[in-house]
């Protein structure tokens, strides 16, 4: 009837709406979708959602998404997983789509650890007397000029 497919699922057929016969068919939402179960306007939702990014979902028939967990995110939709921040970033919040560049020896990189820190230094190491947090700007690799060469250089004439 108007009921429509349970949570978690979509309908799977194509004769039905199309030619007016056959069985609506409930199939399970893939990984990295899901289907709330709520109307979409007038209409019974018939349809799973891609997981937006921060969110993944790596279950069968999903009735939402998950937030990705404070030091991993998830730049893209429709995932079924959410990636470390890479050595040097971090993200503190759930539900994020980009780690943000740790400020050497800065608090919030030893809290949430990154995917390439795979022991975090111990919380003692941050005593008040010895602590080296600094607010000055991450620091700038170096310009380097480009090697000048001192050879003659002979230009072929133009045509």
């Amino acid at each position: 009837g108007d009921e429509g497919c349970p949570a978690g699922t979509y309908l799977d057929d194509f004769e039905y709406y199309r030619y007016g016969y056959g069985d609506p068919n409930c199939r399970p939402c893939e990984p990295g979708s899901f289907n709330d179960g709520l109307p979409v306007g007038y209409t019974p939702n018939q349809a799973c959602e891609s997981c937006p990014a921060g969110k993944f979902q790596a279950s069968l028939g999903a009735t939402s998404c998950d937030a990705c967990s404070p030091g991993k995110i998830q730049a893209s939709r429709r995932q079924t997983a959410c990636d470390d921040c890479p050595r040097g970033m971090f993200q503190q919040l759930p539900g994020q789509t980009t780690c943000e560049w740790c400020e050497p020896g800065a608090a919030s990189c030893i809290a949430f650890p990154t995917g390439g820190n795979p022991t975090p230094p111990t919380p003692t190491t941050l005593t008040p007397e010895s602590s080296t947090l600094s607010h000055e700007p991450p620091s700038k690799p170096p310009i380097i000029p480009p090697t000048l060469s001192h050879e003659p250089t002979t230009l072929a004439p133009t045509s």
